[in-house]
């Protein structure tokens, strides 16, 4: 196990706690249950990255990568619904189209390379290449972008109409959130490739 696999089992075993914590608080609760989900995502994107980063073939680090996709591709899906019902601006069942963009991302996941085209091994660390020739890529890429862009929108008019000094901190606080998890999607995987002489290591859910 390298330093990557043991950092992705600690942030793994947090992510589970805090996620049961919630739920256990209010099983019943829409919001609390959405926020279990999230943490289930990230608890699967940090299990595949937990087994990938350490994985001894190629082959095994790619399969780790595919069992991970469900959760950074339904990631983005949940924090929208979950803003979507904090805010109070909807919560039907219409909510759950907007998962279906992320099945057929996930069927190009598990079919083909979506955000990265190839792993190839640097010392005892799996280096990855981002698919920045293919479609589905940046179709991904927007895809996820739109949702938390909406997400920052409601939190952004519901910290400024509040009357709650609680509420409106709490916003702030997932609105934070919000900010640094897309900075972590995009900075440190496809930014820093793309104009500096840098390898990614996979490294988003760990952050």
């Amino acid at each position: 196990m390298n330093i990557l696999s043991f950092i992705a089992t600690l942030a793994l075993a947090i992510t589970l706690m805090e996620g049961l914590y919630i739920l256990l608080r209010d099983p019943r609760g829409a919001l609390n249950r959405l926020f279990f989900l999230i943490s289930l995502c990230l608890a699967l994107w940090l299990l595949g990255g937990a087994f990938g980063y350490s994985s001894p073939t190629r082959e095994g680090a790619f399969f780790w990568f595919r069992v991970s996709s469900p959760g950074f591709i339904f990631l983005h899906c949940l924090v929208l619904h979950f803003a979507l019902r904090y805010t109070g601006v909807a919560g039907g069942a219409w909510t759950w189209l907007l998962y279906l963009p992320s099945l057929f991302f996930l069927h190009i996941s598990f079919s083909d390379g979506l955000v990265f085209s190839d792993i190839y091994q640097s010392g005892n660390y799996w280096v990855m290449v981002p698919n920045y020739e293919a479609l589905s890529f940046y179709l991904f890429v927007a895809n996820y972008l739109g949702y938390y862009l909406i997400s920052l929108a409601l939190l952004f008019v519901h910290i400024r109409k509040t009357r709650s000094i609680r509420i409106r901190g709490q916003s702030r606080v997932i609105f934070a959130a919000v900010v640094f998890t897309i900075a972590s999607y995009n900075i440190e995987p496809f930014l820093a490739p793309l104009l500096f002489d840098y390898m990614t290591y996979g490294q988003a859910p760990l952050y």
